[in-house]
């Protein structure tokens, strides 16, 4: 039997109470279908590569790994916002099943989404296509309490993302 990197008895404490931001997340990435989720090998690198990385002292660096951890639904504490006309546009008439595929269409291409020199080096935004509607996507910093500003977006703890979901007329 191969050995395990986490203990049994770690794995039987997460099943008996599995911890809210592993709850949170797998609802997240629930909205994704299977198709467009990365297979798991795949998503550990990501993950484990942003564990590392996370530790650069580089405030920019360490900003664009942040963000991407939101673009890849790692990060708990962050808020996703579609406005209303990005999502009526997308789903367009039947609501009640289209906005529902509108927005999984719409996570599954920001998380494939290849960053161009031109959106910048903190990886805060971007633009592309689904179907023959524009969409647009930034982050913004807050402090915890979505109040202000936040005063250092390098700090995980001291900055809650905000991703909001456009059309390039709600910008």
């Amino acid at each position: 039997m191969p050995e395990l990197a986490i203990g049994s008895e770690i794995i039987g404490a997460v099943r008996r109470e599995p911890p809210l931001d592993l709850m949170r997340f797998q609802d997240t990435a629930a909205i994704v279908p299977v198709s467009g989720r990365p297979a798991m090998e795949e998503w550990l690198e990501i993950f484990n590569a942003g564990l590392t990385e996370l530790s650069m002292t580089d405030p920019i660096s360490r900003i664009a790994k942040l963000n991407d951890r939101v673009r890849l639904g790692l990060d708990s504490n962050a808020r996703i916002v579609i406005t209303a006309t990005c999502l009526a546009t997308l789903a367009g008439d039947d609501r009640i099943v289209s906005e529902t595929l509108a927005q999984s269409k719409v996570l599954g291409a920001i998380r494939r989404y290849v960053f161009t020199s031109e959106d910048g080096p903190e990886r805060a935004r971007g633009e592309f296509a689904v179907g023959e509607t524009t969409v647009r996507f930034r982050i913004d910093y807050y402090d915890p309490s979505l109040e202000w500003g936040s005063e250092d977006p390098a700090d995980a703890a001291a900055t809650t993302r905000v991703m909001t979901i456009m059309l390039p007329s709600d910008d």
